[in-house]
């Protein structure tokens, strides 16, 4: 309450009984609800989002036994409609299902000054989901913004829509100070086609993919999507012994990655390519 030393809680919540900030503005997240995680977007529960797209807001954890339609009469005759929430919300749903009807309003939502970096680069990345051409220009506009955040997602939205013809766009990025940003670059113009680099561009790009082969040694050691990634990777460069090694310590670390043992197998039968 250091913050609002003038809200006066039982009157801003509307609930007689002792109640928290956290509780309405901090929910636990279901998914990992054994170890207490919170959700650190700090909101207000909107349970609108619950009735319209299933998502679990804050007034259930405490009344469960009410149906959300319940929730939605009390929040909006304490605090009005939620539409906006409501709008912010559907963008994401649409995004999350690789809607192109997602571009218009995850657009607003990257571009939006205002918005924190957090949800600006979600934005961004969910305008990749949607494959959409029209979302190229939107991603590319922000790849010089001053946010590391923001110019890495914009990246790995690119690599999602998948049109070669923005590799040059990224170069300028190979030289990034920022290291996630730099490590955005690889898989994604592994992706779209490494050969789309000549000269200095290639050497420069070859620099950070040897970068981003020691982290996956030391930051990502334990991660078995990066080196499946590696794995892939190796098998388009020709390395099959580095490939298998890649494949085999993905395993390791979870014996239920389908896209290395997928690998693994190709390597071993190269009939049967089906990548």
């Amino acid at each position: 309450m250091q913050c609002h030393r003038d809200i006066k809680p039982q009157e801003h919540s509307h609930h007689e009984q002792p109640i928290a900030c956290v509780d309405c503005h901090m929910p636990s997240i279901p998914e990992v609800r054994r170890v207490r995680v919170f959700d650190h977007r700090i909101a207000p529960p909107v349970p609108a989002n619950t009735v319209r797209f299933g998502i679990p807001n804050a007034c259930g954890e405490c009344h469960g036994d009410r149906p959300p339609e319940w929730a939605v009469e009390k929040t909006e005759a304490w605090w009005g409609k939620q539409d906006d929430y409501l709008l912010q919300t559907a963008a994401v749903a649409l995004g999350r299902q690789g809607n192109p009807m997602a571009v218009s309003p995850l657009k607003e939502e990257l571009l939006n000054l205002s918005n924190n970096p957090t949800r600006r680069a979600s934005a961004a990345l969910l305008l990749g989901r949607t494959r959409s051409a029209q979302a190229v220009p939107i991603l590319l506009s922000v790849l010089k913004d001053p946010h590391p955040l923001i110019r890495a997602k914009a990246v790995e939205g690119l690599g999602l829509i998948g049109q070669a013809r923005v590799v040059p766009a990224l170069v300028p990025l190979l030289d990034d100070p920022i290291r996630i940003v730099r490590f955005a670059l690889v898989p994604t113009i592994e992706n779209l086609g490494a050969y789309h680099l000549k000269g200095q561009d290639y050497e420069r790009y070859e620099a950070v993919f040897a970068e981003y082969e020691q982290a996956s040694k030391e930051v990502w050691a334990t991660d078995p999507y990066v080196h499946t990634f590696l794995g892939w990777a190796y098998v388009r460069r020709g390395n099959t012994e580095l490939a298998r090694r890649a494949f085999q310590r993905a395993l390791r670390i979870w014996p239920g990655i389908e896209d290395a043992a997928r690998g693994l197998a190709q390597i071993h039968n190269p009939e049967k390519n089906d990548r």
